[in-house]
Parts: structure tokens; sequence; C-alpha cells
């Protein structure tokens, strides 16, 4: 009888765990309510690019939504490189 306790126990601890976790890293990414900025890529560059301070904290780009607003010109990003 002690022996199907303790088998009966690991299924029902792992089921407890996996109760815990949702499955996502989270990781300080985006939730789902939470509205994404626009931010138009080539400002995002130049902006980076204008502050060469290496010692400067990294940019967070989890909550933003990249936009390019010059896709049908060849020499748009010539100027950020």
């Amino acid at each position: 009888m002690n022996r199907w306790i303790k088998l009966a126990t690991i299924p029902a601890l792992a089921f407890g765990l996996t109760a815990c976790f949702d499955g996502s890293s989270g990781g300080g990414a985006a939730q789902a309510d939470e509205p994404l900025e626009k931010v138009a890529f080539g400002e995002f560059v130049e902006g980076i690019f204008a502050n060469p301070n290496p010692n400067r904290e990294p940019e967070q780009v989890n909550n933003k939504e990249f936009v390019f607003n010059d896709q049908a010109n060849d020499q748009a990003f010539d100027s950020l490189l």
C-alpha cells in the first residue's frame, strides 16, 4: 500500500509544479494588453548612433513596433551607416 501512495504522489507533484508556470519565459516581454509603441526605425537607429557612450544602458525594444516609412526608397538607410 505504501508503494502505491508513493507512485501516486509523483504524478500529483508533477501536475502541481506545472500549474506554477504559465509556459512563457516572461523576460519583460510586452503583455497582450499593453499597447506597442510605434517607432520609426531610422529615428531609433540615429538616436542610438548619436549617443556613442559605451557605458550607457541598453535600449529596450520589447514594447516597440518598428515602422519603416521609406520602404520604397532604396537609399532610405544610407544615412544611417
